[in-house]
């Protein structure tokens, strides 16, 4: 029996969840089908029968960050979110919201502005990022430092194990969040421990008024010592990011280091902390576009790109990111998170050896000044040959997955060892 055939057979037996056949390549193999469940019990269903015949499934929301994680390790259908779109329940008096997974941040975002509500997360590349996809890649926006992140947002989530087992942890208020945290484990696991269905998140008021201010240090130490001393005033700043020469060439400015400061709260407060920083600040301070947090945002977008995020504590980030930039890595750190995001600049896009090498040395680096590296977006090539996270030696991460994917069915291969 030939292999189409094989997999026309299987796919009849999801008949009951539409499948079609095939669907957009994920890490160089095109899907045996898709199918896109509308609620959390045709998800345990899809899960369920899907573990009964061994097949593996890759998760797929906006399809944002589809070149994240090690290399998928075996065939397999696609379990789309898409039509996870609803609104579960949102009581704005008591700032909580509970969506399902595939909902985009901007649709949550809309939502919540009609009642002068939000969330408070800029993750990359855009609002276009469904819930679930941002939960799950843990990828954090220029507002992680100053703001909370998603994983500290989320009061409770229904997710579905590997068996098609329903899991509930957590509450919809936040009075009742009691007992383990299992939602918060799904946060930067690329969905290893199960499909997130639904998510709870505990949200803020939206800022009434919002500024973005610019300067122009001498250098990177300039630029971080001045973004250092300024988050420490307390005033009502949401990011501090300084920019390389290539990532300012990128959004067509002349100069070579660009520190953004990005101010939001009450009309008189953004207004007097417009005034203290110009007084502060050593160079001149000019306002810009906020739009320009956006363009920090989708700066790294595309498929056929090699991202990667460093973290360290602050005190280190001025020398990583000049060793970052004397690799010919574009850059730009987000002071408050002591995390750099950057653009790696190779004479092989697919990802040569010499790249491999250069960002396993790097990591080494990084790692002695107590940090971490991850390489969040890269081809088939590169993610072969070095481990995206660093984290395929951590037994507590097979362990975890097998608590929760006996099988090893969700995402097979995408993080921690799934042989």
């Amino acid at each position: 029996m030939s292999q189409d055939s094989e997999t026309k057979i299987l796919s009849q037996t999801f008949k009951a969840f539409k499948p079609e056949l095939g669907g957009q390549v994920i890490d160089g193999q095109e899907p045996l089908f898709t199918v896109k469940p509308e609620s959390v019990e045709e998800v345990s269903a899809i899960v369920e029968l899907a573990y009964t015949k061994g097949l593996a499934l890759v998760i797929a929301g906006s399809r944002t960050a589809m070149c994240m994680g090690n290399v998928v390790n075996r065939p397999f259908a696609v379990l789309d979110t898409a039509n996870l779109n609803s609104i579960v329940e949102y009581v704005p008096e008591d700032l909580t919201i509970t969506v399902e997974a595939g909902m985009t941040l901007a649709t949550l975002q809309f939502t919540l502005a009609e009642y002068g509500q939000y969330l408070p997360i800029n993750p990359p590349p855009s609002d276009e990022i469904s819930v679930g996809g941002m939960l799950v890649t843990g990828v954090a926006g220029t507002w992680r430092g100053q703001l909370p992140s998603a994983r500290d947002l989320i009061l409770g989530a229904t997710t579905v194990k590997g068996d098609g087992t329903v899991v509930r942890s957590g509450g919809r208020v936040v009075k009742n969040v009691t007992g383990y945290d299992l939602h918060r484990l799904h946060a930067g696991s690329l969905g290893s421990f199960g499909v997130v269905a639904e998510t709870t998140f505990k949200v803020l008021p939206l800022p009434v008024s919002s500024a973005m201010l610019r300067i122009v240090p001498a250098s990177i130490a300039a630029g971080v010592s001045l973004g250092k001393s300024l988050l420490n005033k307390g005033f009502p700043i949401r990011s501090v990011v300084l920019t390389s020469p290539a990532v300012s060439g990128l959004m067509l400015s002349k100069e070579e280091f660009i520190l953004f400061v990005d101010i939001g709260g009450s009309d008189i407060a953004v207004r007097q902390t417009i005034t203290a920083i110009s007084a502060l600040s050593e160079y001149p301070v000019d306002s810009t576009v906020i739009t320009i947090g956006q363009q920090l945002r989708s700066i790294f977008e595309g498929d056929n790109r090699i991202v990667v995020r460093v973290g360290v504590p602050q005190q280190y980030i001025a020398e990583i990111m000049s060793q970052m930039i004397e690799m010919n890595i574009a850059v730009f750190a987000n002071i408050a998170a002591g995390q750099i995001s950057g653009e790696c600049f190779s004479s092989d896009s697919t990802g040569s050896e010499e790249l491999a090498d250069q960002l396993a040395s790097l990591r080494e680096i990084v790692k002695m000044y107590h940090g971490y590296l991850m390489i969040e977006n890269a081809s088939v090539e590169l993610r072969s040959k070095i481990d995206p996270s660093g984290a395929s030696k951590l037994s507590v991460v097979d362990e975890l997955r097998r608590k929760f994917d006996p099988a090893q069915i969700i995402n097979p291969g995408r993080i921690g060892d799934s042989k």
